[in-house]
């Protein structure tokens, strides 16, 4: 998988649907709890925005309910508060170019630099988190377990 990442083949994008890995055309959502990965360093947007600003306040807001949010919460509620998180950011998004700018850039980070191959490290490290894993073709039945599923590259 080193070298679809480094060859920028699997790509953390964007949308109003939420966050994604992509290989080619394929797309396969992220784990909603990984999403607070992508926000670690919200110290960056706190200085270009102030604290009270509305924006700035929704954000922090979906990160609280991402913290609340639980997996034995009955379905059809962490369904609907899945929704909401993604509407609010995506609405953030397209709402305030510092939003946006930040959250490109997060994106930028994770893809990595090509020839730069620890920059790739937190890429791989939140797709180790999601539900399927990226795998070469020949060597996934050996990998499979019952907890994921398969996307096969090569």
């Amino acid at each position: 998988m080193g070298e679809s990442l480094e060859d920028g083949e699997i790509a953390l994008q964007y949308g109003p649907d939420g966050f994604k890995a992509a290989y080619y055309n394929l797309a396969f959502p992220l784990r909603i709890e990984s999403y607070s990965d992508l926000f670690k360093n919200l110290s960056q947007l706190k200085k270009k925005l102030a604290e009270d600003d509305p924006d700035f306040i929704k954000l922090l807001g979906i990160l609280y309910v991402l913290k609340m949010l639980s997996a034995s919460d009955e379905p059809e509620e962490r369904n609907n508060q899945i929704k909401f998180i993604q509407h609010t950011m995506w609405e953030a998004y397209n709402s305030n170019a510092v939003i946006k700018a930040f959250v490109d850039e997060t994106l930028r980070t994770f893809n990595g630099e090509k020839g730069k191959a620890e920059s790739f490290n937190s890429l791989d490290d939140l797709l180790s988190q999601q539900v399927f894993r990226f795998s070469f073709w020949k060597v996934a039945a050996e990998e499979i377990n019952y907890r994921r599923f398969f996307v096969l590259i090569g």
